[in-house]
């Protein structure tokens, strides 16, 4: 199915990590393919749609996986080969206009979360990198660190790789740029679209450490 086509179509840690496969877990996780799919594809058109009318001025954009060939448009990519990702701050002092590369390494403040459910209105936040059950304090909270190209998913990878310093997207993922159709654990079932808040504070060249 092509961008035309879809455009016509119009969980706390505790808690989860003590869950085995009773009723409760299964009404939460009920038909959790196609309401992750679903959830996508809705989100997949209201960006896309924004982001051809207002181009390089949205908020919202949509975004191909680093993975993909670089001369191939986002019309002929498939949804699911894309990212959301929706610029909740933008950078007020751009150090450069440089973004972190695959070999880079980056310092990064984040929250990953799955779509809404039943006992997780907001999504049930399965990682953080911050202490803060709402959102990260600067001044506090020390930033993951880690490589663009280490063990993360491609679709945070994809984000990273477009993003300014000083910036924080929302980024929503479709589970084939995720964890895929096998359950992770009891965190984060199969089929699973996620939900990062991410914030780049800082990154650098990783061969030498330093920094653009």
């Amino acid at each position: 199915m092509n961008i035309k086509q879809y455009l016509l179509i119009g969980i706390s840690l505790l808690g989860f990590a003590s869950c085995s496969e009773t009723d409760e877990t299964s009404e939460e996780f009920a038909d959790w393919k196609n309401k992750n799919e679903t959830y996508f594809l809705q989100h997949y058109q209201e960006y896309l749609q924004e982001y051809l009318s207002k181009g390089e001025a949205s908020d919202k954009v949509v975004i191909p996986c680093w993975s993909m060939p670089s001369n191939m448009k986002i019309e002929d990519l498939e949804p699911t080969d894309c990212i959301l990702a929706y610029k909740y701050v933008k950078s007020e002092v751009a150090w450069t206009d440089n973004t972190p590369e695959f070999t880079d390494s980056v310092a990064v403040h984040y929250r990953g979360s799955l779509i809404p459910s039943p006992h997780y209105p907001e999504g049930y936040v399965f990682d953080r990198s911050y202490m803060s059950e709402d959102k990260f304090d600067p001044d506090v909270d020390v930033p993951a660190r880690f490589s663009v190209s280490g063990n993360i998913i491609s679709g945070f990878s994809t984000a990273l790789q477009h993003m300014h310093r000083g910036e924080g997207w929302i980024v929503i993922i479709p589970y084939q740029l995720g964890y895929g159709t096998t359950e992770t654990s009891s965190l984060i079932p199969a089929y699973s679209t996620l939900v990062f808040e991410i914030y780049l504070q800082d990154f650098w060249m990783k061969e030498r450490g330093d920094r653009y």
